[in-house]
């Protein structure tokens, strides 16, 4: 599972250094109500990675290293990516 978190991570990042200068499209999502179906007794943990900035000069490995490192650390529930790139 912690791999699995890592790699998303990083293919996100990767997703957002290719679409650096492309146009981008604004979609807005209301959600009036979320209901969580698990119980989390022990509290549900939340990273947030955010404003990123990546370039093609970017070391890509060491950023992986880093993340991976980070977010095995924390054992996050959920990752959430936002800011710009």
């Amino acid at each position: 599972m912690k791999k699995a978190k890592v790699f998303l991570a990083v293919f996100l990042i990767l997703i957002m250094v290719m679409t650096v200068g492309c146009q981008k499209k604004v979609i807005q999502h209301n959600i009036s109500e979320y209901r969580m179906t698990m119980n989390y007794k022990d509290g549900f943990k939340i990273m947030v990675l955010s404003d990123i900035h990546l370039s093609r000069f970017s070391n890509l490995d060491e950023i992986e290293v880093f993340l991976e490192h980070n977010i095995e650390e924390a054992n996050p529930d959920i990752i959430v990516l936002n800011g710009d790139t």
